[in-house]
C-alpha cells in the first residue's frame, strides 16, 4: 500500500497531472496552469513589489507574497549569511511549502492548492491558489466574541478544537500555528479551516508530541484575542483533548502552556501578524 508520502511526490514529477516545463530556470507546474498564466504571474508580481502597490501581501526579510486575481506568489528569500549557504548546502529546500501543500491535500486537509515551484535566475518562487478572500481566525475570533452569537462562538470553539486535535493525532505539526495562518471558511454545516505557510509543516509517524503540542497551543493561545475568556479556553481545551491524546498529563500541559504564554505578546484587540 502506498503511502501519502509517496504519493505526494508526484508533484515534483512529469505526469498526467504535473510538468517540469516551467520555462526558464527549473521546477515543476500543474498542467492546468498553463505556462503564459505561470509567466504572467511572475512579471505581474515583479511590477507589483517595484511600486507600493495593493497587489502586495507581504514585504518580509524572508520572502514577499503578491496576490494576482486566482493565483498568489510567494518569493522565498535567503536571509543572511546563513541562509545563503543553507541554499547552497540545500537548493531545494524552498519546495517544502508546495510539497507540503499538495501532501496536505492528500491527507484531507485544507490549504491552498499549490500550483507551481519555480527557481530561476538564483530566485524561488511558489505559486498557490489566492484564497485571500478568506478571513483569519484571529480576525473571525475578534468578530465573534465582541458580539452575543454564542451559538455560532460554540460551533467555532469546537472545529478549532476537533480540527487541531485531529491533526495532531495525525501526526500533522505546524511550527508556526497562530490566528493568522489559519483562514476560515463558512461552510452550510458548520467552518473550514485552510491551513496556510506550508513551509512550516511536519509529518510525523506519530502522534505530535507534548513538547510540540505545547508550542502549538500557546502559538494559537496568544494569537487569539482576549475577549476569549478563561472559561471559554477551558472548554475549547477539554475538546481539543478528546482528539488529540489519550494521555494523563494535561495539567503539566496546561502549566507549561500557561508559562509559554507569559512570555508572548498577547492580542488585545487588533491581532498581530
Amino acid at each position: 500500500m502506498r503511502s501519502s508520502a509517496q504519493d505526494a511526490r508526484r508533484c515534483l514529477e512529469e505526469n498526467e497531472e504535473f510538468t517540469l516545463d516551467v520555462g526558464e530556470g527549473e521546477g515543476v507546474r500543474r498542467r492546468d496552469l498553463s505556462l503564459q498564466r505561470l509567466e504572467a504571474a511572475l512579471r505581474a508580481h515583479d511590477d507589483a513589489l517595484s511600486t507600493a502597490d495593493p497587489r502586495v501581501a507581504k514585504r518580509a526579510r524572508k520572502s514577499d507574497v503578491t496576490r494576482h486575481g486566482d493565483v498568489v506568489v510567494k518569493e522565498s528569500i535567503p536571509f543572511g549569511r546563513i541562509g545563503r549557504v543553507k541554499d547552497r548546502l540545500a537548493p531545494r529546500r524552498h519546495d517544502a511549502g508546495y510539497r507540503y501543500a499538495y501532501r496536505l491535500g492528500l491527507e484531507g486537509v485544507a490549504t491552498a492548492r499549490p500550483f507551481a515551484w519555480i527557481r530561476r535566475a538564483g530566485r524561488v518562487f511558489t505559486l498557490y491558489a489566492d484564497l485571500s478572500d478568506l478571513p483569519r481566525l484571529d480576525h473571525v475570533v475578534r468578530t465573534l466574541y465582541g458580539v452575543p452569537e454564542r451559538e455560532e462562538q460554540g460551533r467555532l470553539r469546537d472545529t478549532v478544537a476537533d480540527w487541531l486535535g485531529g491533526l495532531h493525532a495525525g501526526g500533522v505539526y505546524h511550527g508556526d500555528l497562530k490566528g493568522s495562518n489559519v483562514l476560515v471558511r463558512r461552510l452550510e454545516t458548520g467552518f473550514e479551516l485552510p491551513l496556510i505557510d506550508t513551509d512550516r509543516v511536519r509529518f510525523l509517524s506519530q502522534p505530535v508530541d507534548d513538547r510540540r503540542r505545547e508550542k502549538n497551543l500557546a502559538q494559537l493561545a496568544a494569537s487569539v484575542p482576549i475577549s476569549v475568556t478563561p472559561s471559554e479556553r477551558l472548554r475549547w481545551y477539554r475538546r481539543y483533548v478528546r482528539n488529540a491524546t489519550t494521555q494523563r498529563k494535561e495539567r503539566a500541559v496546561v502549566r507549561k502552556v500557561a508559562a509559554a504564554v507569559a512570555t508572548k505578546t498577547r492580542v488585545v484587540d487588533e491581532p498581530i501578524e
